[in-house]
């Protein structure tokens, strides 16, 4: 057969036509470092943006720096407490600093910490987000269970603000339904 067919086309059986063998190698409908993930008929894809700092259904959507990406859990951490989200769903937690008249205080020099350990952007193949505005530094986790587990600590923190928050991850239990004896 001298058949021959483009890039992600392949010869059929017969030698007299071409193929589409794969939209991902066809057509890389993802994009910016996304990576296509083919199902059946060759046709249906889907992209994992992980770590690319795009969303959306072809990673086309760029995380905007200094917000909480939309498809993640939003905590606002004003001081130390424990919070108690799912690990398995994307989660962003905003820290701030307030004075002592009650303002938000302002920096451009915030930290966020595992333990003792400064996390940087991209961090965890991808898995740490970090970005800020003048007074809100954001931390996104984009599959929490491979940055943190129960009972680890993360803080944010800030010379200039001289402040730190000291966030404990807690246990997420879903609420569960009162089940009676009979199965109502």
């Amino acid at each position: 057969c001298n058949l021959i067919c483009h890039v992600g086309y392949t010869v059929n059986s017969n030698c007299t036509d071409c193929y589409l063998a794969s939209i991902c190698d066809a057509d890389s409908p993802c994009m910016n470092g996304g990576q296509c993930i083919q199902y059946s008929p060759p046709d249906n894809y889907t992209c994992n943006c992980t770590g690319t700092r795009f969303q959306g259904v072809n990673c086309t959507d760029r995380v905007t720096n200094g917000s909480c990406p939309a498809n993640a859990t939003s905590i606002l951490v004003l001081n130390d407490g424990t919070i108690n989200v799912p690990l398995t769903k994307p989660v962003c937690i905003r820290c701030r600093f307030i004075s002592n008249q009650g303002d938000f205080i302002s920096f451009s020099d915030g930290v966020w910490r595992k333990g003792s350990t400064v996390l940087s952007d991209g961090d965890f193949s991808g898995n740490v987000i970090i970005s800020n505005t003048s007074n809100t530094l954001f931390l996104t986790l984009v599959h929490p269970a491979t940055v943190v587990d129960v009972g680890d600590t993360l803080t944010c923190s800030s010379f200039s603000a001289d402040q730190q928050s000291v966030i404990t991850i807690g246990a997420f239990n879903f609420l569960n339904p009162r089940v009676s004896p009979n199965g109502t």
